[in-house]
């Protein structure tokens, strides 16, 4: 069929008629009426913002992350008879043993039978995973064994807070006794409010605040700590200036050894000390009787 078509201002006839600029109103035989497409094609990029990223910091690789201890790195000091295994009064199966709650096969002895802790004993696995486990594991025995090891370790913390274990930081590992002169860190632990609700770390707070409530005995802790080693050596020179019981013969020293450890002595200690020894031995001279009372001086002009 021929086609006629009238060719107007920028339309075009195919079977219809094109209006003005290309884009008209026309009919078409086999698909009515209908708008034309532009053959014109419009510009659509747009212009893009360069911004500049910095750098990112460099990620410091810490390797894996260290996990946390259990509570104590050791028990109680046991007898060789209360270790024994196949004793049946000892502390592995004796349940009114006093440390029963630590070693007890039924307790803290009682080995993990599934899980990432298998065959591991809970009184050496982390906190966190044990009261994990309390609630949602359902090992035969276990809840009855963790409950036994948690009351036990409640107990045993009121006199010896200062043997647990520090789970977490630079001082991971450690117990508390080893680390308690650092006032900057306990201070520092004393104020993560959010770690205390943590399971894994709240016996450690327990163990902490009981040390931080007694004062009295911090002080002690801290006095002995640092003079331990001089109160031993004035106790030592202080029991060897004592003349020996006249009951006992002399113990036999060879001449000058005994003058020796005075020189040395004081030689080592301040002034002050040595007044202050000075004063207590002239108090007791009249008791000790004649030149023996003497700090040294008197005996080693005899030799």
């Amino acid at each position: 069929m021929r086609r006629f078509g009238y060719s107007g201002y920028g339309g075009h006839y195919g079977g219809g008629y094109g209006g003005y600029g290309g884009y008209g109103w026309g009919y078409r035989p086999y698909g009515g009426y209908g708008r034309r497409k532009s053959t014109t094609t419009k510009s659509t990029t747009k212009s893009k913002k360069t911004t500049t990223k910095k750098a990112a910091a460099p990620v410091v690789d810490k390797g894996p992350r260290k996990e946390a201890p259990a509570p104590l790195a050791e028990g109680p000091p046991l007898l060789q008879h209360d270790a024994d295994p196949t004793n049946p009064n000892g502390a592995l199966q004796n349940k009114d043993h006093p440390d029963y709650w630590f070693y007890g096969l039924e307790a803290g002895g009682y080995v993990m039978p599934a899980g990432i802790k298998q065959n591991q004993k809970i009184n050496a696995i982390r906190w966190g995973y044990l009261d994990y486990c309390s609630t949602k594991a359902n090992y035969p025995g276990y809840r009855d064994a963790f409950e036994r090891y948690r009351k036990g370790l409640l107990e045993y913390m009121d006199t010896h807070y200062m043997e647990f274990v520090v789970p977490f930081g630079r001082f991971h590992g450690k117990k508390l006794y080893e680390k308690f002169k650092d006032a900057v860190w306990l201070s520092k632990v004393d104020d993560l409010d959010g770690s205390r609700t943590n399971a894994e770390y709240y016996i450690f707070f327990m163990a902490l605040d009981k040390f931080i409530a007694k004062p009295t005995d911090r002080s002690f802790r801290e006095t002995v700590a640092l003079g331990l080693e001089y109160l031993a050596k004035i106790k030592k020179i202080v029991d060897t200036a004592q003349p020996p019981p006249p009951s006992q013969p002399d113990a036999g020293e060879p001449a000058g050894e005994e003058e020796e450890d005075y020189d040395n002595f004081f030689d080592e200690i301040g002034e002050e000390e040595l007044a202050i020894l000075s004063q207590s031995e002239a108090s007791g001279s009249g008791t000790a009787g004649g030149s023996g009372g003497g700090r040294g001086p008197s005996s080693s002009s005899q030799a």
